[in-house]
């Protein structure tokens, strides 16, 4: 790196550490222009004592929590990628990882990204309901859900084979990308976890925990078979230049 540069990255660097030691110390300056006070250290002790005597304890709690938190995140976000690894084409160093799919692997694509998704767009469309109304209640925009969400990745798929681009993006796989890209992002920002939300919705009274249950796998189990059966017509029809 010539002279030149080198002093326009240790000018940079002075620059970024100066506003960095700015916008850290800027939330105190602000409580300081509230209050005109700056409390002891004797004061944040006793007050860190009267809220919350049991710190050692709850920080260890919340450790866990957080390891839980991140695990099941990325057991979720693997379970995303892999549906639709099964569904789409996923390359890597210019080669694609599944070469040819069974109907037992697009079945299972299928599942997986239909299950999670309809899980995790349930958890906002019926955020305001008692979990033990969502199958009793709420059938019917739980069924259209997991129609309408199972039958866009089904179009997103076939699209994704015929030679439909936008800028040299394919519109099918662009239509799973961001699908996939939400689901990450929730996890990430709101720690959204299906785990949590099946066991809740599977823990209330008896005849509604059944009702619930019809919705978790037994209807996207069925339905994703269905599109399963209407995924090999259309991919065979546009292999052979039917479609």
């Amino acid at each position: 790196m010539s002279v030149p540069n080198q002093n326009r990255m240790k000018r940079g660097f002075q620059i970024a550490l100066l506003l960095a030691v700015v916008f850290s110390l800027l939330p105190f300056a602000l409580v300081w222009l509230i209050y005109r006070v700056v409390p002891s250290p004797e004061d944040i002790s006793r007050h860190i004592a009267n809220v919350n005597p049991s710190i050692g304890s709850d920080v260890l709690s919340a450790i866990a929590q957080g390891v839980v938190l991140f695990f099941n995140g990325l057991v979720y976000m693997i379970m995303v990628i892999i549906g639709a690894a099964l569904l789409f084409d996923v390359t890597w160093k210019r080669k694609k990882i599944i070469q040819s799919r069974s109907p037992w692997q697009v079945y299972l694509g299928y599942l997986l990204t239909v299950t999670l998704l309809v899980s995790m767009f349930a958890s906002e469309i019926l955020h305001y309901w008692a979990k033990a109304l969502w199958g009793t209640a709420r059938a019917p925009t739980l069924t259209l859900l997991v129609i309408l969400l199972g039958l866009t990745v089904f179009v997103a798929r076939i699209m994704s084979k015929l030679p439909i681009k936008v800028e040299d993006t394919n519109l099918g796989s662009f239509i799973m990308v961001i699908y996939v890209s939400y689901a990450i992002f929730k996890i990430l920002s709101e720690g959204f976890n299906p785990f949590i939300l099946w066991s809740e919705v599977l823990r209330t009274e008896l005849i509604p925990s059944y009702a619930n249950a019809f919705f978790l796998l037994f209807l996207p189990a069925i339905f994703s078979f269905v599109l399963m059966l209407l995924d090999v017509f259309v991919i065979k029809r546009i292999a052979d230049g039917k479609l």
